[in-house]
Protein backbone atom coordinates (compact mmCIF):
# COMPACT_ATOMS: atom_id res chain seq x y z
CA UNK A 1 0.00 0.00 0.00
CA UNK A 2 1.24 3.47 -0.94
CA UNK A 3 3.14 4.85 2.57
CA UNK A 4 1.24 8.18 2.25
CA UNK A 5 -2.51 6.76 1.77
CA UNK A 6 -1.93 4.19 4.64
CA UNK A 7 -4.32 3.75 7.75
CA UNK A 8 -1.85 5.07 9.78
CA UNK A 9 -1.02 7.83 7.95
CA UNK A 10 -4.47 8.61 7.53
CA UNK A 11 -4.58 9.47 11.31
CA UNK A 12 -1.68 11.34 11.28
CA UNK A 13 -3.30 13.41 8.89
CA UNK A 14 -5.83 14.22 10.86
CA UNK A 15 -3.57 16.26 13.58
CA UNK A 16 -2.76 18.45 10.74
CA UNK A 17 -6.80 19.30 10.57
CA UNK A 18 -6.54 21.24 13.49
CA UNK A 19 -5.52 24.41 11.59
CA UNK A 20 -9.04 24.42 10.28
CA UNK A 21 -10.67 24.70 13.28
CA UNK A 22 -13.97 24.11 14.89
CA UNK A 23 -16.89 24.86 17.40
CA UNK A 24 -18.95 22.83 19.19
CA UNK A 25 -21.81 23.99 21.07
CA UNK A 26 -23.58 21.87 24.39
CA UNK A 27 -27.09 22.63 24.74
CA UNK A 28 -28.65 22.87 28.28
CA UNK A 29 -29.96 18.94 27.09
CA UNK A 30 -26.57 17.96 27.03
CA UNK A 31 -26.70 17.16 23.33
CA UNK A 32 -23.93 18.34 21.12
CA UNK A 33 -24.35 19.96 17.80
CA UNK A 34 -21.53 21.03 15.47
CA UNK A 35 -21.24 24.59 14.55
CA UNK A 36 -19.51 25.97 11.04
CA UNK A 37 -16.18 24.80 11.32
CA UNK A 38 -14.05 28.66 10.85
CA UNK A 39 -12.39 27.36 7.81
CA UNK A 40 -9.36 29.91 7.34
CA UNK A 41 -8.38 27.59 4.25
CA UNK A 42 -8.79 30.99 1.86
CA UNK A 43 -5.90 32.69 3.90
CA UNK A 44 -4.00 29.84 5.14
CA UNK A 45 -2.47 27.33 2.68
CA UNK A 46 -1.73 24.59 5.19
CA UNK A 47 -5.02 24.21 6.57
CA UNK A 48 -6.55 24.59 2.67
CA UNK A 49 -3.97 21.32 2.09
CA UNK A 50 -4.81 19.42 5.43
CA UNK A 51 -8.20 19.76 4.11
CA UNK A 52 -7.90 18.36 0.45
CA UNK A 53 -5.86 15.68 1.55
CA UNK A 54 -7.90 14.49 4.58
CA UNK A 55 -10.50 14.27 1.57
CA UNK A 56 -8.27 12.21 -0.82
CA UNK A 57 -7.39 10.10 2.64
CA UNK A 58 -11.00 9.22 3.15
CA UNK A 59 -12.14 8.51 -0.25
CA UNK A 60 -9.32 5.97 -0.44
CA UNK A 61 -9.80 4.54 2.48
CA UNK A 62 -13.92 4.42 1.87
CA UNK A 63 -12.73 2.35 -1.77
CA UNK A 64 -10.75 -0.15 0.36
CA UNK A 65 -13.18 -0.64 3.02
CA UNK A 66 -15.23 -4.12 3.73
CA UNK A 67 -18.67 -3.43 4.25
CA UNK A 68 -17.42 -0.34 5.78
CA UNK A 69 -14.77 -2.11 8.32
CA UNK A 70 -10.30 -1.84 8.21
CA UNK A 71 -7.81 -4.22 8.63
CA UNK A 72 -4.89 -2.85 9.54
CA UNK A 73 -2.55 -2.43 6.59
CA UNK A 74 -2.90 -3.62 2.78
CA UNK A 75 -0.04 -4.04 0.12
CA UNK A 76 0.23 -1.83 -2.32
CA UNK A 77 -1.62 -4.08 -5.00
CA UNK A 78 -4.29 -5.10 -2.40
CA UNK A 79 -3.21 -8.54 -2.84
CA UNK A 80 -2.15 -8.53 0.75
CA UNK A 81 -4.41 -7.80 3.13
CA UNK A 82 -3.55 -7.89 7.25
CA UNK A 83 -4.68 -7.40 10.77
CA UNK A 84 -3.01 -9.42 13.83
CA UNK A 85 -2.61 -11.84 11.04
CA UNK A 86 -3.08 -12.33 7.23
CA UNK A 87 -7.00 -11.51 6.25
CA UNK A 88 -9.13 -12.46 3.68
CA UNK A 89 -11.26 -9.99 1.16
CA UNK A 90 -14.55 -10.60 3.67
CA UNK A 91 -12.26 -9.57 7.24
CA UNK A 92 -12.84 -6.23 9.17
CA UNK A 93 -10.08 -6.18 12.36
CA UNK A 94 -11.93 -4.62 15.84
CA UNK A 95 -8.93 -5.06 17.62
CA UNK A 96 -7.11 -1.83 17.56
CA UNK A 97 -5.71 -0.09 15.25
CA UNK A 98 -8.42 -1.77 13.16
CA UNK A 99 -12.11 -0.62 12.62
CA UNK A 100 -13.06 1.22 15.90
CA UNK A 101 -9.90 3.44 15.43
CA UNK A 102 -10.28 4.22 11.74
CA UNK A 103 -14.15 5.03 12.72
CA UNK A 104 -13.11 7.31 15.62
CA UNK A 105 -10.88 9.13 13.00
CA UNK A 106 -13.45 9.83 10.82
CA UNK A 107 -15.55 10.83 13.23
CA UNK A 108 -13.38 13.43 15.01
CA UNK A 109 -12.50 14.66 10.78
CA UNK A 110 -16.96 15.59 10.75
CA UNK A 111 -16.18 17.43 14.21
CA UNK A 112 -13.22 19.35 12.71
CA UNK A 113 -14.94 19.76 9.45
CA UNK A 114 -18.50 19.63 10.02
CA UNK A 115 -18.32 17.71 6.65
CA UNK A 116 -21.23 14.97 6.60
CA UNK A 117 -19.16 12.83 4.22
CA UNK A 118 -16.67 11.92 7.28
CA UNK A 119 -19.60 11.34 9.40
CA UNK A 120 -21.08 8.82 7.13
CA UNK A 121 -17.94 7.21 6.89
CA UNK A 122 -18.35 6.94 10.92
CA UNK A 123 -22.17 5.36 10.21
CA UNK A 124 -20.26 2.56 8.25
CA UNK A 125 -17.90 1.49 10.52
CA UNK A 126 -20.08 1.07 12.78
CA UNK A 127 -22.57 -0.37 10.99
CA UNK A 128 -19.87 -2.95 9.89
CA UNK A 129 -19.51 -3.70 14.03
CA UNK A 130 -22.84 -4.14 14.70
CA UNK A 131 -23.42 -6.75 11.91
CA UNK A 132 -20.39 -8.64 14.05
CA UNK A 133 -21.56 -8.38 17.45
CA UNK A 134 -22.00 -11.76 19.21
CA UNK A 135 -24.35 -12.85 21.57
CA UNK A 136 -22.36 -12.71 24.67
CA UNK A 137 -22.48 -8.28 24.17
CA UNK A 138 -18.70 -7.56 22.87
CA UNK A 139 -17.03 -9.18 19.87
CA UNK A 140 -13.89 -11.03 18.93
CA UNK A 141 -10.51 -9.69 17.55
CA UNK A 142 -12.43 -9.54 13.69
CA UNK A 143 -15.49 -10.16 12.02
CA UNK A 144 -15.51 -12.33 8.79
CA UNK A 145 -18.84 -11.84 6.49
CA UNK A 146 -18.75 -15.29 4.95
CA UNK A 147 -21.64 -17.73 6.02
CA UNK A 148 -19.09 -20.09 7.53
CA UNK A 149 -17.83 -17.94 10.08
CA UNK A 150 -21.39 -16.61 10.67
CA UNK A 151 -22.31 -20.73 11.09
CA UNK A 152 -19.34 -20.84 13.75
CA UNK A 153 -19.33 -17.95 15.90
CA UNK A 154 -23.08 -17.21 17.69
CA UNK A 155 -23.87 -13.43 17.07
CA UNK A 156 -26.19 -11.17 18.97
CA UNK A 157 -28.48 -11.36 15.51
CA UNK A 158 -29.28 -15.08 16.17
CA UNK A 159 -30.24 -14.68 19.65
CA UNK A 160 -33.81 -16.24 19.83
CA UNK A 161 -33.23 -18.00 16.47
CA UNK A 162 -30.82 -20.99 17.30
CA UNK A 163 -31.81 -24.28 19.30
CA UNK A 164 -29.80 -24.92 22.68
CA UNK A 165 -28.06 -27.50 20.34
CA UNK A 166 -26.89 -25.30 17.92
CA UNK A 167 -25.46 -22.39 19.95
CA UNK A 168 -23.30 -25.04 21.88
CA UNK A 169 -21.66 -25.78 18.92
CA UNK A 170 -21.27 -21.91 18.05
CA UNK A 171 -18.33 -19.76 19.81
CA UNK A 172 -19.63 -16.71 22.05
CA UNK A 173 -16.64 -15.56 23.64
CA UNK A 174 -16.23 -11.28 23.93
CA UNK A 175 -12.84 -10.36 23.74
CA UNK A 176 -11.20 -7.61 26.59
CA UNK A 177 -8.05 -8.72 25.35
CA UNK A 178 -5.79 -6.07 23.81
CA UNK A 179 -8.84 -3.40 23.90
CA UNK A 180 -11.20 -4.73 21.12
CA UNK A 181 -14.53 -4.79 22.81
CA UNK A 182 -13.29 -1.61 24.78
CA UNK A 183 -12.61 0.30 21.66
CA UNK A 184 -15.54 -0.75 19.57
CA UNK A 185 -17.51 0.52 22.38
CA UNK A 186 -16.32 3.64 22.76
CA UNK A 187 -16.35 4.20 19.16
CA UNK A 188 -19.92 3.50 19.33
CA UNK A 189 -21.18 5.86 22.68
CA UNK A 190 -19.10 8.91 20.85
CA UNK A 191 -20.95 8.11 17.69
CA UNK A 192 -24.02 8.24 18.90
CA UNK A 193 -23.26 10.78 21.25
CA UNK A 194 -23.17 13.15 17.87
CA UNK A 195 -25.84 11.31 16.28
CA UNK A 196 -27.93 12.57 19.32
CA UNK A 197 -31.83 10.26 18.50
CA UNK A 198 -31.62 7.82 15.97
CA UNK A 199 -32.93 8.82 12.54
CA UNK A 200 -33.26 5.91 10.71
CA UNK A 201 -32.70 1.77 10.80
CA UNK A 202 -29.21 2.13 10.59
CA UNK A 203 -28.63 4.32 13.35
CA UNK A 204 -30.73 3.05 15.72
CA UNK A 205 -29.14 -0.61 15.12
CA UNK A 206 -25.71 1.39 15.52
CA UNK A 207 -27.46 2.73 19.05
CA UNK A 208 -29.18 -1.12 20.05
CA UNK A 209 -25.38 -2.17 19.36
CA UNK A 210 -23.80 -0.06 22.11
CA UNK A 211 -26.36 0.02 24.64
CA UNK A 212 -26.11 -4.03 24.21
CA UNK A 213 -22.80 -4.09 24.22
CA UNK A 214 -22.65 -1.75 27.59
CA UNK A 215 -25.11 -4.16 29.56
CA UNK A 216 -22.97 -7.00 28.27
CA UNK A 217 -19.41 -5.40 29.68
CA UNK A 218 -21.56 -5.13 33.16
CA UNK A 219 -22.92 -9.15 32.71
CA UNK A 220 -19.19 -10.01 32.40
CA UNK A 221 -17.89 -9.03 35.49
CA UNK A 222 -17.52 -11.20 38.31
CA UNK A 223 -19.80 -10.84 41.53
CA UNK A 224 -16.80 -9.45 43.47
CA UNK A 225 -15.62 -6.74 41.31
CA UNK A 226 -13.25 -8.56 38.68
CA UNK A 227 -13.29 -9.17 34.96
CA UNK A 228 -11.89 -11.58 33.05
CA UNK A 229 -10.17 -11.28 29.82
CA UNK A 230 -13.04 -12.99 27.58
CA UNK A 231 -16.82 -14.05 28.44
CA UNK A 232 -19.16 -16.02 26.66
CA UNK A 233 -22.63 -15.38 28.11
CA UNK A 234 -22.28 -17.87 31.20
CA UNK A 235 -24.14 -16.65 34.40
CA UNK A 236 -21.79 -16.49 37.72
CA UNK A 237 -22.11 -18.29 41.29
CA UNK A 238 -21.36 -15.38 43.95
CA UNK A 239 -20.17 -18.29 45.54
CA UNK A 240 -17.60 -19.11 43.35
CA UNK A 241 -16.51 -15.40 43.04
CA UNK A 242 -16.07 -14.52 47.11
CA UNK A 243 -14.48 -10.56 48.00
CA UNK A 244 -10.84 -11.33 49.02
CA UNK A 245 -7.77 -9.83 50.16
CA UNK A 246 -4.86 -10.11 47.15
CA UNK A 247 -1.72 -12.03 48.16
CA UNK A 248 1.38 -13.87 46.27
CA UNK A 249 1.42 -17.39 46.77
CA UNK A 250 4.89 -18.56 48.74
CA UNK A 251 4.92 -21.48 46.35
CA UNK A 252 3.76 -21.73 42.50
CA UNK A 253 4.30 -23.82 39.85
CA UNK A 254 6.92 -23.20 37.26
CA UNK A 255 4.85 -25.21 34.15
CA UNK A 256 2.14 -23.88 32.63
CA UNK A 257 -0.99 -25.90 33.83
CA UNK A 258 -3.02 -25.43 30.55
CA UNK A 259 -6.00 -23.73 32.14
CA UNK A 260 -8.21 -21.63 30.51
CA UNK A 261 -6.46 -18.31 31.41
CA UNK A 262 -9.42 -16.26 29.38
CA UNK A 263 -11.56 -17.27 33.18
CA UNK A 264 -8.58 -16.07 35.40
CA UNK A 265 -9.17 -12.25 37.26
CA UNK A 266 -7.39 -10.52 34.53
CA UNK A 267 -6.48 -6.65 34.90
CA UNK A 268 -6.31 -4.51 31.70
CA UNK A 269 -5.50 -1.03 31.84
CA UNK A 270 -8.25 -0.87 29.25
CA UNK A 271 -10.89 -1.38 31.30
CA UNK A 272 -11.00 1.27 33.68
CA UNK A 273 -10.20 3.32 31.16
CA UNK A 274 -13.60 2.29 29.45
CA UNK A 275 -15.62 2.98 32.48
CA UNK A 276 -14.21 6.26 32.92
CA UNK A 277 -14.46 7.38 29.62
Amino acid sequence: MNEGMSRREFVRILAATTAIGFSVKVTAFGERTYQPPSIRTNVDPLAKEALKTLERATEFLRSISTHGGYLWRYSEDMGERWGEVKASRIQIWVQPPGTPSVGMAFLKAYEVTGDKRYLEAAKEAADALAWGQLESGGWTYYIDFSPRWSRRWYRRADKGKLSPKEISRRRNWTSFDDNTTQSALRFLMALIQTIGQPQDEREVRIRDAMEYGLKGLLRAQYPNGAWPQGYDGRRYDPKEHPIRRSWIPKKWSRVYVKHSYWLYYTFRSYLPRMLVG
